[in-house]
C-alpha cells in the first residue's frame, strides 16, 4: 500500500524505462493499492523508448484510488504502445480519479487515454476535463477515458465523465 496522503508531487519527469519491459511511471507496476497522490506537470522525453506509459503507473493490476494528474504532458513511443494519464494499463479497479488540463501526443498504432491507455476491468468516479489530445500518423485509439479494451473482457465504467471547454 502506498499513501500519499493527498500530497502533490511537482515537476516529476518519468524515467525513459523503468523494467526490460519497457514500462515506466511513478510505479512501474502496481499490484496493492496507490492511492490520494496528485501529480501536477510532470512531462516525458519527446521521443520515449518505453512501450507503456502511465503517470501514477504503468501497469496497475491493484487498485488506484483518489489520485490526480494535472498540467502534465506525456509522449507516447514512436510506434505502438500505450499511455495513460493515470495509467497505461489497468486490470485492476481505478477508483475516484481524475486527469485535468494535460496533453498527450500519440503516435502511429498507439493507443492513449484519459485515465486509462487501456482497460480491462473498472473506472469509477472518475473524470477527464481539458485534455488534449495531439496524434501524429494513423491507427491510433483514443478516448477522454480509456483508448482501448480487449474484446474479450468485461469493462465496467460508472459514474464517470468528460469536460472540455473547447
Amino acid at each position: 500500500t502506498f499513501d500519499g496522503e493527498g500530497h502533490t508531487i511537482f515537476d516529476l519527469i518519468l524515467p525513459e524505462e523503468q523494467t526490460e519491459f519497457k514500462h515506466s511511471g511513478l510505479f512501474g507496476y502496481n499490484n496493492g493499492l496507490v492511492q490520494g497522490i496528485n501529480i501536477n506537470n510532470a512531462s516525458t522525453v519527446d521521443n520515449p523508448t518505453c512501450t507503456y506509459i502511465g503517470i501514477i503507473a504503468s501497469s496497475n493490476y491493484g487498485t488506484i484510488n483518489n489520485c490526480s494528474v494535472t498540467n502534465s504532458t506525456i509522449h507516447s513511443k514512436e510506434e505502438g504502445g500505450g499511455v495513460g494519464l493515470i495509467c497505461a494499463i489497468t486490470t485492476g479497479a481505478v477508483v475516484n480519479c481524475y486527469s485535468k488540463n494535460n496533453t498527450i501526443y500519440v503516435t502511429r498504432d498507439s493507443y492513449a487515454g484519459g485515465i486509462a491507455g487501456s482497460a480491462e476491468a473498472r473506472i469509477t468516479n472518475c473524470y477527464s476535463s481539458n485534455n488534449t489530445f495531439n496524434t501524429n500518423g494513423s491507427g491510433y485509439k483514443i478516448s477522454c477515458i480509456t483508448g482501448m479494451t480487449s474484446n474479450d473482457k468485461m469493462l465496467n465504467i460508472r459514474n464517470c465523465y468528460i469536460y472540455h471547454t473547447s
